[in-house]
């Protein structure tokens, strides 16, 4: 039971990291969380991790996503 209690905390992880709303997220995970493959899911760890060691593409992920929401024609 550890491993989807990991997946499930992973993937909440990786929401807030591409700045999904945090009333959204539980939703989302609970909606996907079992239909992705296992590969799939590494291959968001994977991404997690990169993201957790590089916060300025966080950052940079924030500033586009508020550019976009004041000019949504860009």
């Amino acid at each position: 039971m550890k491993h989807l209690r990991d997946r499930h905390e992973l993937l909440e992880q990786f929401l807030r990291l591409i700045v999904v709303s945090k009333g959204q997220i539980y939703q989302d995970v609970e909606g996907i969380e079992h239909h992705l493959s296992w590969n799939s899911i590494h291959c968001i760890q994977n991404l997690v991790r990169y993201l957790g060691n590089h916060p300025e593409l966080v950052r940079a992920l924030l500033m586009s996503k508020k550019q976009r929401q004041a000019d949504p024609e860009t």
